[in-house]
């Protein structure tokens, strides 16, 4: 957040009133300017400021949508696998027709798990690449007994280098 407070003061009824100015923190934009009787109360907050423009676009962006998403395909799905299982032949090859074409492309990707440490506590590196070698993601995993976490490893990190190496050597 980045709040800035006018050098104008004003006293007004006998109550301290301040200019706030409060800038977008994604643009950069003065998105408002406020009065406010009470600045404490401003300058504490921990709340996000974005201009109207950037909420709508946050608002949208896809890990605010996906479950909706998902939810969407979800039921889009189930009307299509409920006319795929009826009786009907004709409607049977309809549904079959359509779940057959709702995909707009099939890529084949492969998952190469490499394994860096065994007997726990394990780690590995799993791999996501085309038929082209060229890698989709990779992912560190750390497991230690029941316990397990994952995280994506960023492209040009070392892990990611390393299993660059790995793939194309293998």
């Amino acid at each position: 957040m980045s709040t800035q407070i006018s050098s104008e003061t004003l006293e007004q009824n006998s109550e301290r009133i301040v200019t706030v100015v409060i800038i977008c923190e994604r643009c950069g934009s003065n998105s408002k300017e406020i009065v406010l009787p009470n600045v404490e109360r401003i300058l504490v907050s921990n709340e996000r400021h974005l201009c109207p423009v950037c909420s709508q676009i946050e608002a949208r962006n896809c890990s605010n949508r996906i479950e909706g998403e998902l939810t969407s395909l979800n039921s889009n799905l189930k009307e299509i696998f409920e006319k795929y299982e009826s009786d009907s032949g004709a409607i049977r090859d309809a549904a079959f027709d359509e779940l057959a074409e709702y995909a707009a492309g099939v890529e084949m990707l492969k998952t190469v798990k490499l394994v860096l440490s065994g007997g726990n506590p394990d780690s590995w590196l799993e791999v996501t690449h085309n038929d082209e070698n060229i890698i989709q993601k990779v992912v560190f995993v750390f497991e230690d007994w029941f316990d397990r976490a994952e995280v994506k490893v960023q492209p040009g990190s070392q892990a990611w280098k390393f299993a660059e190496f790995m793939i194309e050597v293998a």
